[in-house]
């Protein structure tokens, strides 16, 4: 079971305006998972970046997940879960360079299919 440290948040009305705020501009509607955090998968670097600004401002812990991991582990004290998973472009390939930057939730599975197409 969860610690319950964001009860506090959820007294103030924190939290919750947090989650109503950012069910807006986030793809995917943040959705409570009782008794867990909350769940975010921003598409851009622009949401994560406004969403840990808010977040540090309200005194709302985050914890960031990969795209293969967006589980939070039992017993952590966290309110909301920034998952990865869809982080996902190519930011710069230079095949001359063998170099490749990608977003945080990239798959190798994703990559190997980028790459191999390029030999």
């Amino acid at each position: 079971m969860f610690r319950r440290r964001r009860c506090e948040a959820l007294v103030s009305g924190t939290l919750a305006r947090f989650r109503e705020d950012f069910s807006a501009i986030v793809d995917e509607p943040i959705t409570p998972s009782d008794p867990g955090p909350l769940f975010v998968h921003p598409r851009s670097v622009d949401y994560v970046v406004e969403i840990l600004r808010r977040a540090s401002s309200d005194g709302i812990s985050v914890r960031v997940s990969g795209s293969a991991d967006p589980m939070v582990p039992d017993g952590s004290e966290v309110d909301v879960a920034l998952v990865t998973d869809r982080l996902t472009s190519v930011i710069a390939h230079d095949i001359a360079d063998l170099t490749l930057v990608v977003g945080a939730g990239a798959t190798l599975a994703s990559l190997d299919d980028l790459l191999s197409s390029h030999g």
